[in-house]
């Protein structure tokens, strides 16, 4: 599982060492305006080979209490001569058109200056863009940065060994991967969990899984599409590990709205419903012997059930009290159902309203069924009629379930023919 993260990236084992006396005052002094200055015209002169060009001693000496954090940090991620340069400077520069050191800039002044990818950021600083991952790293090391939604693309797993080091980084993503293979992930599932994880470190500024929140890897799971799925992976993941209290599910439809937790708590499922149905609808979900997914799913129509006779017939919160009348009476209404309908929440439906697909609602019917006949056979209600032949799908909305074979051109079918195969092989025996 270790090979999920790249071996050769360069770091540190550990973290950046902080030192707590560096001077973080965001005011510049007059004597670092004018070595600020100076750098900003030698940079206007078009230094040749910029990237690597670094402050005169005249400047440098001003600026040393700017230039040591940057200096540290850089030597700490094992950084080359031309990123440490292009780094350095283009921090002095942006210290000089901004008046105040980088102690003071809040998270839009560094998101303003690492732009939202890497094209952007070329076009802003030009010679000076093969930086970027280390000007990442130093705003999160140094600037206390974690807008990381606000950055386009970036390396996840070389930008947290850069702000968090190699050995805590390895370490927490080798617990998780062990974790996801004993419950049988295979590599395929695992491809995007890394990258996930490491964003959720950076937003969150801990490379320890139990300072994770569910906030934050719900904000992971909204910076793009592809990431909606791990990050709700990764939630019910760390929630097996107890690292945090409950995980998510990714029930996404436009992309905008929250997830929901993975609990009735979350989903409301059994809100509206009425308290003696719903405890019917347990009991029957505890005793049930089918597939566990079969069970979800009866146990969902249930409660579905369970609001049309809130609204329709209040009176009834028993199975004993359903007549053949009242079961056809439902019947009619799965015919009519469609999405949302009787559900909650319903705010993830992105086709609320439309009618439901004619195999959902033989599902639908197929678990009501299954129910009141369980409940007969286990003698729990008294046998007022027979399931089978109340709940049956109507034959209208069975005749749409079924292929639905496309139209072929009569000239494509004849070149698949049997007749036309047979007719080529004998031609081809014949020349």
């Amino acid at each position: 599982m270790t090979s999920v993260v790249n071996a050769l990236a360069p770091a540190n084992a550990l973290p950046v060492p902080i030192d707590p006396f560096w001077n973080r005052a965001p005011k510049l002094s007059a004597r670092e305006r004018t070595a600020l200055a100076a750098v900003a015209a030698g940079a206007a002169k078009g230094v040749k080979d910029a990237g690597r060009s670094q402050p005169q001693y005249g400047q440098a000496a001003p600026l040393e209490r700017l230039l040591s954090p940057l200096r540290t940090a850089l030597d700490w991620m094992h950084s080359g001569p031309t990123v440490r340069g292009s780094a350095i400077i283009t921090i002095l520069l942006e210290m000089h058109s901004r008046g105040r050191s980088y102690w003071g800039w809040s998270a839009d002044d560094w998101a303003d200056l690492l732009c939202n990818g890497e094209q952007a950021y070329k076009r802003r600083h030009g010679q000076r863009a093969v930086c970027r991952q280390y000007v990442i790293a130093l705003a999160c090391v140094l600037g206390d940065f974690n807008q990381m939604e606000a950055l386009g693309r970036f390396f996840q797993y070389r930008l947290a060994i850069k702000v968090f080091g190699r050995r805590d980084i390895d370490e927490a993503t080798a617990r998780l991967m062990e974790e996801m293979a004993a419950i049988g992930f295979k590599w395929r599932g695992l491809v995007g969990i890394p990258q996930a994880l490491y964003t959720a470190m950076l937003i969150q500024r801990s490379s320890r899984l139990e300072d994770l929140t569910l906030d934050t890897l719900r904000r992971v799971g909204m910076m793009r599409v592809k990431y909606a799925r791990f990050a709700a992976t990764l939630s019910r993941t760390l929630a097996r590990m107890g690292a945090i209290p409950c995980g998510y599910d990714n029930q996404h439809s436009d992309g905008q709205k929250p997830d929901s937790q993975l609990s009735l708590a979350g989903y409301r499922a059994a809100d509206d419903v009425p308290a003696e149905w719903l405890e019917w609808c347990r009991r029957w979900r505890s005793t049930a012997t089918r597939a566990p997914s079969t069970v979800n799913s009866t146990y969902f129509s249930l409660l579905k059930c369970g609001r049309w006779l809130a609204k329709t017939h209040p009176s009834i919160s028993h199975p004993d009290a359903w007549t053949r009348a009242v079961a056809i009476e439902y019947v009619a209404a799965v015919c009519r159902m469609t999405i949302g309908e009787w559900s909650n929440p319903i705010g993830h439906h992105l086709r609320r309203g439309m009618a439901l697909a004619p195999s959902v609602k033989a599902n639908h019917l197929r678990g009501i069924r299954d129910f009141f006949r369980d409940l007969q056979e286990w003698e729990w209600v008294t046998c007022r009629f027979d399931t089978r032949a109340v709940f049956r799908l109507p034959r209208a909305i069975a005749s749409q379930i079924g292929p639905d074979p496309r139209v072929v051109a009569d000239d494509v079918w004849a070149k698949g023919s049997p007749r036309n195969k047979r007719i080529k092989a004998v031609a081809r025996t014949q020349e």
